[in-house]
């Protein structure tokens, strides 16, 4: 019980919700969810962005959500001009912005963690170890808790 909420507590702060704008094609000027009004998002189906936008609509906000059941099909709707933003976590955000010729750009990242957690089949042990270290590792030292340089 005490790992899960070590996990628990450590990992909320990995995860953060990023909007991510193709910087050529919009035509909407996105800097934050504050300026979804009026825009069409696209989001995958099933995560937690999907759901806040989903709040978003719920409470008032004029969005156009654009759901799809693969991330790459969001981005590349962006691409194309059809989005003017994808709403996505911001792991996964990253993985689209590490290469250098990107035609996305990250235009906001959450200061909130998104809990998350490690499933590991009953009886690894051995991996359970592993990962418990790690967690631990990257704990003590500051690397989770720290921003990333490239945090606007």
């Amino acid at each position: 019980m005490k790992m899960k909420k070590i996990l628990a507590a450590v990992l909320a702060g990995v995860m953060a919700l990023s909007a991510t704008a193709c910087s050529s094609s919009s035509t909407k000027k996105i800097e934050s969810p504050d300026d979804f009004a009026g825009a069409k998002v696209s989001v995958q189906t099933g995560t937690t962005a999907h759901d806040a936008l989903q709040k978003m609509q719920e409470d008032g906000v004029d969005v156009e959500i654009l759901p799809y059941e693969k991330i790459t099909q969001c981005f590349d709707d962006v691409s194309l001009g059809r989005a003017d933003a994808v709403y996505v976590d911001s792991v996964v955000a990253a993985y689209y912005l590490a290469d250098d010729d990107s035609k996305f750009q990250s235009v906001w990242k959450s200061d909130e963690g998104e809990p998350m957690g490690v499933c590991i089949k009953k009886g690894n042990t051995d991996l359970l170890e592993q990962t418990e270290n790690a967690i631990n590792t990257l704990y003590y030292n500051g690397i989770i808790t720290a921003k990333s340089p490239s945090s606007p």
